[in-house]
């Protein structure tokens, strides 16, 4: 869970992303996520405001068996596509 958040507090910092993601195996664990939240307010000590709460920042897919990305993936190829046509 700490080098999780690690990059968590990474990507919060260098990007400022609206929401964090996590899947993958390890992710399917159920108590992960919630360890994850608790090392990403610890490493964060308050440095920068996170401005949602942190279950609706770092979260988990919210399609079974990981299918966030492949739906994800045909929500950008289908902008493009219609960007280009």
């Amino acid at each position: 869970a700490f080098y999780i958040a690690q990059i968590a507090v990474n990507t919060t910092l260098a990007l400022a992303p609206e929401k964090i993601v996590f899947g993958g195996g390890v992710m399917t664990q159920t108590h992960m996520i919630e360890r994850v939240r608790k090392e990403f307010t610890k490493l964060m000590a308050g440095y920068v405001h996170v401005p949602y709460l942190l279950t609706d920042y770092i979260m988990t897919p919210s399609v079974a068996n990981n299918g966030s990305a492949t739906v994800g993936n045909f929500a950008l190829a289908k902008e493009l596509d219609e960007k280009n046509y």
